[in-house]
Parts: structure tokens; C-alpha cells; sequence
């Protein structure tokens, strides 16, 4: 077996173990009913589903017969993206409750885009306008978000 497709393998094995967690995890906070459900009923739901498009992508590596032409390359830059992602989205976690929604989730997807490619004023001006519009849409919703040093 070639070392990209172990390593693909591997990546997946990864994500299914990160999604039964998850989904387990979420399950203690309480998953309530359809119609009111609870704290952990949509980080239950993301496991799930992370652990089925895990899976899938699982399959589909045992499925094949020979190496296919390959759309990604995992190069040292790739790894370093990724965790400069998984990172953020770490520093986030910790962070949002004592800072606040609008300033984390700015400074996440400014930092996001970059790592997708995106120039610095895109990055700048798209990921507090993201920002603001996730808060207003949520709180409108009757979502409750940490508001931090921000007071709105």
C-alpha cells in the first residue's frame, strides 16, 4: 500500500474516533427532544456526521483498486495549515466565553481565510463582516452568545 493512501487511511481512522467522541461526549450534556432539544443534541449531531463522512471516506479508500490520480498533497505546508487551523479553532474554544463572539470568531476566520489562501484585506474585511452577521442572525434567532469585553 502506498505511504499517501496509509496516510489517508490513518486520517480517517482519526476523524471516525474524533466523531464517536464527540457524540459521546455531547450525549452527557443531554440531547432533550426533536421539538426542544438540549446543550448537546447539535454537537451530537456534528459527531455523527463527522463520523459518517469518516467512514465513507474510508470505505471509499478500501474500495479501490488501484491509486487514482491524487486532487491533494499532504507536503509539510499542508500539516502546517492544518494546524494552525486546528489551533485556532482550539484558542477559540478556550477563549470565546471570557473575550467574547464577535472578536474570537473575527480573529478565527481572518486567520482561516489566510490559511485558505485568501490576501490579508479580503481576510481582514470578510471576517469581522462574517462575524457580525453569524451574531446578528443568531441572537435574532434567540441564541445566546458570549458577548465578553463587547457589551452590545
Amino acid at each position: 500500500m502506498e505511504k499517501a493512501r496509509k496516510s489517508d487511511i490513518c486520517f480517517s481512522c482519526i476523524w471516525v474516533l474524533v466523531g464517536l467522541y464527540v457524540s459521546y461526549a455531547s450525549h452527557s450534556l443531554g440531547l432533550g427532544e426533536l421539538q426542544t432539544p438540549g446543550a448537546g443534541f447539535t454537537p451530537f449531531v456534528f459527531g455523527l456526521m463527522l463520523t459518517g463522512f469518516a467512514l465513507i471516506n474510508l470505505a471509499a479508500h478500501f474500495g479501490k483498486k488501484k491509486e487514482s490520480k491524487r486532487l491533494v498533497s499532504y507536503s509539510a505546508g499542508a500539516y502546517a495549515y492544518l494546524g494552525v487551523m486546528v489551533g485556532a479553532l482550539i484558542l477559540y474554544g478556550i477563549l470565546v466565553e471570557s473575550i467574547g463572539f464577535l472578536i474570537m470568531t473575527s480573529v478565527v476566520l481572518i486567520t482561516l481565510f489566510r490559511v485558505a489562501g485568501c490576501n490579508w484585506k479580503i481576510s481582514i474585511i470578510w471576517g469581522p463582516v462574517v462575524a457580525c452577521g453569524s451574531y446578528f442572525i443568531f441572537t435574532y434567532l434567540g441564541v445566546m452568545l458570549p458577548a465578553g469585553i463587547i457589551r452590545l
